[in-house]
């Protein structure tokens, strides 16, 4: 159906195309995806580029896909918040939530809060499945990690402990003293049988998933990480720190950081990893987000920034699409290609401590 008319500058993104078509039919952007024949454009491509000769018109399909984005929050009131804005926030923590991990293909999430429980939700209907939580931590719950084909989780918490997990059963499997301080971040894989944690004491260990046993540990010093993600097929760990920069690591092969990315913003609070195209994207206290090479070890450019500093993210590097969350309640989609804020989640008050994407 033809429901709008408009010129195009030559000069123009398809960043922009798709801005102004939103605008005309009253879409989402994050829904829209421009084709010319069977080709979906990525959002960094501009008009001219697409006529290599300069010469005639073009045919472009505009396709809205409705089913939007997938994507949770977790709040500072407790709740689990959808994207979506009709949707109702489904109550679980008696306190903040600090993490949150989401399989999408079976529609579960584990969520850890400041009360110092997990719920498990069904993202489907949005609502939690363990009324009370699962017991284990004596403080807040700070990190988590979960391998859903075996359901088992990891949690770490600000009471030093690395707490395991049979979610089948919600009970705990094992405690584990891991950081004089708090553990701050998790990153683990199921067949590799591996998790990395990394402590306020600025502490990175690698323990058996089902011996438990301490197999590796290092002195991050100075980098004092506070966020990691883990490379299933070759066992690499690449984390962010204080000093603002990316190191990457290799647990149990060997001691020392492999190689260190040097970074150009703030303290580096989140990262996620796109391993197989070795690229990460990382959020600092600065408001920026910043796109890293992982093989050539170096910072490719800052995507995006905002006034307040960035509390979480996470990316659907398939889609090209981050969602960030900000210390000062703001959420927002952005488009990693071109850098331009895509959508923004409908404000709650409640603010974002841990996001989801799919």
């Amino acid at each position: 159906a033809h429901v709008a008319e408009m010129e195009l500058a030559e000069w123009e993104p398809v960043a922009a195309v798709k801005r102004q078509v939103a605008k005309a039919v009253g879409a989402p952007v994050s829904e829209l995806r421009l084709a010319l024949g069977e080709q979906v454009l990525a959002d960094s491509v501009r008009l001219k580029d697409l006529r290599p000769h300069g010469e005639g018109g073009l045919s472009l399909s505009m396709v809205r896909c409705r089913q939007g984005i997938h994507a949770v929050f977790g709040g500072e009131d407790g709740a689990l918040h959808s994207w979506k804005p009709a949707a109702p926030a489904a109550r679980g923590h008696a306190a903040a939530m600090r993490c949150l991990d989401a399989d999408w293909a079976s529609s579960s999430a584990l969520s850890g809060g400041a009360d110092g429980t997990l719920h498990l939700w069904d993202l489907r209907r949005l609502r939690s499945l363990t009324a009370y939580g699962l017991q284990g931590h004596a403080r807040e719950v700070r990190c988590l990690a979960a391998d859903w084909a075996s359901d088992r989780a990891v949690s770490g918490g600000a009471d030093g402990l690395l707490i395991f997990w049979d979610l089948k059963r919600g009970t705990v499997s094992r405690k584990v003293k891991s950081s004089n301080g708090t553990v701050i971040a998790i990153c683990a894989d199921g067949p590799l049988q591996l998790v990395v944690s990394a402590g306020s004491d600025g502490q990175l260990e690698a323990h058996g998933w089902s011996s438990y046993e301490l197999l590796w540990k290092a002195d991050a010093g100075a980098h004092a990480p506070r966020c990691a993600a883990l490379d299933p097929a070759s066992g690499r760990v690449v984390t962010g720190g204080e000093d603002s920069n990316l190191k990457v690591w290799h647990p149990i092969r060997a001691p020392a950081a492999l190689k260190t990315l040097h970074g150009r913003c703030g303290p580096v609070r989140c990262l996620a990893a796109d391993w197989g195209h070795q690229r990460a994207l990382s959020g600092g206290d600065d408001g920026s987000l910043w796109l890293w090479c992982l093989g050539e070890g170096e910072a490719l450019r800052s995507i995006c920034s905002h006034s307040a500093p960035v509390r979480c993210l996470a990316a659907a590097w398939s889609l090209q699409q981050a969602a960030v969350g900000y210390t000062d309640g703001v959420m927002r989609l952005w488009s990693l290609e071109s850098g331009e804020a895509l959508e923004e989640a409908p404000r709650s008050g409640a603010g974002a401590g841990c996001v989801a994407l799919g």
